[in-house]
């Protein structure tokens, strides 16, 4: 015997948000998988799930989220409540995870940044974290999901992104979800200085 997932995706009716599901359930072993003799042992031994909400207001919370996962992403320092407050108010989207369940800690975070320019509306996703000690059970998968449905909602026909090359796994996922490299310079030009 041994352990199997399955990941199930569904609306949340009377929030409107997207809730991932993770069932964890018992499987025959490999050679009887093999064999398409695959055997669900009862209806799952434990469920966590991911809970994706978009933030409407800056609260605490939400501060000393942003506090705890900014460092593990950039040296940049931690949004304040105010500029939380106005990027809550733009028109981008920031969205937060919890995990393994509603009421559990905000465990990460993505923001899609989106701007009108002449040739039609442009979405750019940014700062996608997920803390270090969650990570690898499908929540930055879940959040990025959800930034490009939310982006399809508003009529955006593409949506780019950036990722160090040195973020393997952030790398990996975004080609996963389908992601392609493209083929142009990108240049920054630092203001502070």
């Amino acid at each position: 015997m041994g352990f199997g997932f399955l990941s199930l995706y569904s609306r949340l009716d009377d929030l409107g948000d997207l809730c991932h599901f993770r069932i964890l359930f018992w499987v025959e072993p490999l050679a009887d998988i093999q064999n398409k003799k695959r055997k669900l042992i009862g209806p799952g031994k434990s469920i966590e799930m991911i809970y994706i909400t978009r933030v409407t207001q800056a609260t605490r919370e939400l501060v000393d989220a942003f506090d705890k996962l900014i460092p593990q992403l950039s040296q940049r320092k931690p949004p304040s409540m105010d500029e939380l407050a106005a990027l809550i108010d733009s028109r981008s989207i920031v969205l937060i995870a919890r995990f393994p369940g509603q009421s559990s800690p905000i465990v990460g975070s993505g923001t899609l940044a989106v701007f009108p320019v002449p040739t039609g509306i442009r979405g750019h996703i940014e700062d996608v974290v997920v803390d270090q000690s969650v990570r690898g059970n499908g929540i930055g998968e879940a959040i990025v999901a959800d930034l490009l449905e939310k982006g399809r909602e508003l009529g955006i026909d593409s949506i780019s992104l950036t990722c160090n090359p040195t973020r393997e796994a952030a790398n990996k996922m975004y080609q996963k979800m389908g992601f392609k490299k493209r083929e142009t310079n990108v240049y920054w030009y630092d203001l502070r200085k």
